[in-house]
């Protein structure tokens, strides 16, 4: 194991990327060549020898060095280091060919290609005369370059190496080895793919394994091409192809042939398995003579050559031979075309380069990460769209298996996507720089082809109209609304409003409800995100109503979703939030199952329970919103990247801020993933992350944190946008831990000066600055000004928000304070009793936010004399603050004033002695805070009065 920032050569190792059966892998650094790498540390084991064994592996891997193919991952160096042996190769970054094979089930065609080019990696290692000897799924990476790579020959050996050659058996298994229960395999903790790398033993991952390798001999080239087939086989039909629960079972299935019977869900050629069954052949000299072979005969498409047969065929036919070429079934022309013809135009190299040139004329820093997060996401729409409209239309036309109405709706689908698509990339073909911020959640945001196979779904009793007139009508504004989708995911919102308006009114005229249910959907959609809340209900609930009176459950279910979202943490009305959210799960049940649905109610959900300061709750709603979207959705998706910020937040609020700061970092790592290091997407992950640092006293990284999002924000933005704002005034909060409180009023008086000049004067927003002035006066003795800043919160803050609102209670707690400062408690009492009221009336009896002012009754109450009126008050915030953990500072308020009443109240000697106890904790708190030196000076003198 390696320390991070150690050194290794010339490579400094910068963390652990994961451990095989051989070493362990690291990111690190080539500060010689500026790249980083990924630098695998190689161990021997003891049997073979330290010197002996580091021989081999240096020849090894010098073999593998000499191997230059893209489709095999490359070594750029090798060398001994500390009795080990070092490989420094190319970092991949993309998924592995595991995770992939199980984010979804993918087409034939799909899976075919990508072993193709695997195929084609482990080809050329056998004409170098290497030989792998654990090809598995976790050995193959899809980079996001879009090529597929072999890698971890960890196990290889040069073909005529004598010291790999051991031919001896191995024992067979004991009996009460056998006996042992195998993990269920989809855990991947099962015994089976544990690799056994020993000299001497089994070498390899027993479910991987080729019979000869069972048996104990060393695999040849023959062996990586059984290992490769039963990888393909697993990824065409979601199993491997020989059963065993113990590891007998399956080394008998293996050398007995024993080939699982195809699954009936799984729609693969014929052709296709044979090719993969002769693979897997328990005779080595049955199988495929090599890899180029095999790799021959997967390109060999007898659908390819039949459908070359039909163009001559159709020559022919010109020379006087009458040919009928069929659409749907018979014998002739190929009837399902090129699929990927049909979007030449939409996304093809010539708009491909217009959308590039656009993006990289821009002077955004992170344009040209977007465009190639863009080009990625959109490619790969492009190639399953292409897949899945063959797919579609062989079911029907050349297998049979499909019938001719299903063949209508799937069809109707993809040509729905087909519409997304054409209307986003003419968006990105005109990007401004708010498009191109959003570029890459704008291409993640199309609706997935996958949904075009989803029987269940699309037989959804959603009728078409039936007057041909309103069927063309509603066909054009489809394409229209595929606009205003790609508007709305661009971030162009004014555009897309204006024409959400329009198209709505149209929809109504036609009357065509299941349109109508979408049109209203996408209007309330860009209504609530350019703040217009009431409307955006409005248009929502609407939206429900028309999706329900046209059948369509996928709609209604999304619009009340949406609708949830809306009425609860947008307008405030929480009860009638929870009584919709019901409804919304109901109408999704009915529906039926949606993960990202649900996962969008979750988050909505958790967000309520967070208003509510149900901490635990919020944490339980973001952590099944997280999980919904990883199993649905790409890895690096920027939604899942949100998922993980939210169960920060909601960790942040119960006070386990080492486990929030975890989760921010995964967050930011899967954003920079995305997105690169300098989008604006990833200033508010940063914000978050350095006030959990913050949160833990580690101001100096903080800082760091804090002025990477500035520098993100400077760049995108200039030096007058809000988003700096909200930097400013973070950046004041940590510096105003530290006691450095001029640095603190400085940064507070810039967000105040942005807010007031984007915003005016009397926006909410601008509340804040003012209310953290106050809170600085006040720590600077300052009472009269801190007085005047707070007063001035209240105002702005009554206008903005009603004389209701609980949001007034913070700067009511400010005012209570600054009295108390200036020995006025009972015109303070009186400031801290309506905040605790309007507190109480909005959240609750339990909420967090009460203890401030419950404390600052307390305090008004102890310098009026009333200490026993005090103690309950007191004894109520503490039991808030204990249940709800957030700042320390603010417990110990509550604790020294707690201990202060107590005493005053003539308690008994276990309460004097309970009375200390909260002082002295109250006083390691302000002690180990650099801004509450006033604080604990206070509690020191208490102290001195009461040993």
């Amino acid at each position: 194991m390696l320390r991070l920032g150690a050194r290794v050569g010339r490579y400094e190792v910068l963390e652990e990327l994961g451990k095989g059966g051989m070493g362990v892998v690291y990111r690190a650094r080539d500060h010689e060549l500026d790249r980083d790498v990924a630098l695998k540390l190689v161990t021997t084991s003891a049997k073979e020898g330290e010197d002996r064994g580091s021989a081999r592996l240096l020849r090894e891997a010098q073999a593998l060095a000499q191997l230059a193919h893209p489709n095999v991952t490359a070594i750029y160096d090798v060398g001994r280091y500390q009795g080990a042996v070092f490989l420094a190769m190319e970092l991949i970054e993309g998924e592995r060919l595991d995770v992939w094979m199980k984010r979804a089930v993918r087409p034939w065609r799909e899976v075919r290609r990508v072993f193709r080019d695997a195929g084609r990696g482990l080809e050329a290692a056998h004409a170098a005369g290497l030989i792998h000897r654990d090809f598995k799924p976790a050995n193959v990476m899809l980079g996001k370059d879009g090529r597929v790579r072999v890698l971890d020959f960890g196990l290889a050996r040069v073909a005529e190496d004598p010291l790999t050659v051991d031919p001896t058996p191995t024992a067979p298994g004991d009996p009460a080895a056998a006996l042992r229960h195998l993990a269920d395999e989809r855990t991947g903790d099962s015994r089976l793919d544990t690799p056994v790398t020993q000299i001497g033993a089994v070498v390899g991952t027993p479910s991987y394994m080729a019979p000869e390798q069972h048996r104990g001999a060393v695999g040849d080239a023959r062996s990586d091409q059984f290992s490769f087939c039963v990888t393909f086989y697993q990824a065409l039909y979601g199993e491997r192809p020989f059963a065993g629960a113990f590891r007998e079972e399956l080394r008998e299935a293996i050398r007995e042939g024993r080939i699982r019977p195809a699954p009936k869900d799984r729609k693969v050629p014929g052709w296709i398995r044979r090719i993969v069954v002769r693979g897997l052949a328990a005779a080595p000299a049955a199988r495929w003579p090599s890899m180029a072979a095999l790799l021959d005969a997967l390109d060999a498409d007898p659908g390819q050559r039949w459908r070359r047969a039909g163009a001559v065929a159709g020559v022919t036919a010109l020379a006087g031979v009458a040919v009928v070429a069929l659409w749907r079934g018979g014998e002739g022309a190929a009837p399902c075309g090129d699929a990927e013809a049909q979007l030449r135009t939409i996304w093809d190299p010539a708009q491909k380069a217009a959308v590039r040139k656009v993006f990289m004329a821009s002077s955004r820093p992170f344009a040209a990460a977007a465009f190639a997060e863009v080009e990625r996401s959109l490619d790969d729409y492009a190639r399953a769209w292409a897949v899945m409209n063959t797919e579609a239309c062989e079911a029907t036309a050349v297998h049979k298996v499909q019938s001719e109405e299903l063949l209508d709706l799937r069809m109707q689908c993809l040509g729905e996507r087909k519409d997304e698509l054409r209307a986003q990339v003419e968006v990105l073909a005109s990007a401004d720089a708010t498009v191109i911020e959003h570029a890459a959640q704008a291409a993640h945001a199309l609706p997935p082809v996958s949904q075009c196979a989803d029987i269940e779904a699309l037989r959804a009793p959603v009728r078409p109209p039936a007057d041909p007139a309103i069927q063309t009508r509603v066909g054009a504004m489809r394409r229209e609304l595929a606009t205003v989708k790609a508007l709305l995911a661009s971030g162009r919102y004014a555009d897309g409003l204006t024409r959400a308006t329009a198209l709505a009114g149209q929809a109504a005229e036609v009357g065509y409800r299941p349109f109508q249910a979408e049109a209203l959907f996408d209007l309330g959609q860009l209504q609530e995100v350019t703040g217009d809340y009431a409307a955006a209900a409005k248009a929502l609930r609407e939206a429900g109503i028309a999706a329900e009176a046209g059948r369509h459950d996928q709609m209604a279910a999304r619009a009340w979703i949406q609708l949830v979202w809306v009425i609860g943490p947008r307008l405030g009305k929480a009860e009638d939030a929870e009584l919709l959210a019901k409804e919304a799960a109901a109408k999704l049940e009915r529906f039926g199952k949606d993960d990202l649905m649900r996962a969008d109610l979750d988050r909505t959900l958790g967000q309520m329970a967070s208003d509510q300061g149900k901490w635990e709750q919020a944490l339980g709603y973001a952590r099944q919103a997280l999980a919904l979207r990883q199993k649905a959705l790409p890895p690096h998706d920027t939604a899942i990247a949100l998922a993980e910020s939210d169960v920060a937040d909601a960790l942040v609020q119960e006070g386990r801020h080492d486990d929030a700061l975890d989760a921010y970092r995964r967050a930011l790592a899967d954003m920079e993933a995305a997105l690169g290091p300098d989008h604006p997407m990833l200033i508010s992950t940063l914000t978050n992350l350095a006030t959990a640092l913050r949160a833990k006293a580690r101001y100096d990284e903080a800082g760091a944190v804090f002025d990477r999002a500035q520098a993100i924000a400077l760049r995108t933005y200039g030096p007058d946008h809000p988003a700096l704002a909200t930097i400013f005034m973070d950046r004041g909060g940590v510096e105003r831990a530290q006691g450095k409180l001029d640095a603190a009023v400085a940064h507070y008086q810039r967000a105040l000066a942005i807010w007031e000049k984007a915003l005016g004067p009397d926006n909410a927003s601008v509340g804040t600055p003012h209310y953290y002035l106050g809170v600085v006066a006040l720590q600077q003795d300052r009472f009269d000004d801190a007085l005047v800043e707070f007063r001035r919160a209240l105002d702005i803050w009554q206008k903005a928000l009603g004389p209701d609102h609980p949001s007034l209670s913070a700067a009511l707690d400010g005012i209570g304070d600054a009295l108390m400062a200036k020995g006025q408690p009972r015109e303070a009492l009186a400031q801290f009793e309506r905040g605790v009221l309007l507190l109480e009336k909005a959240e609750g009896p339990t909420h967090p936010d009460l203890a401030g002012g419950l404390t600052g009754q307390g305090l008004a109450l102890v310098a009026l004399h009333q200490a026993r009126r005090a103690t309950p008050l007191l004894e109520r915030a503490h039991e808030i603050l204990v249940a709800n953990p957030g700042d320390p500072i603010d417990l110990a308020r509550t604790e020294f004033a707690l201990a202060q009443a107590l005493v005053d109240a003539d308690g008994d000697a276990a309460v004097q002695t309970r009375a200390r106890g909260l002082a002295e904790h109250a006083r390691a708190a302000y002690a180990a805070n650099p801004g509450a030196r006033r604080e604990t000076e206070a509690v020191l003198a208490w102290q001195a009065k009461h040993p």
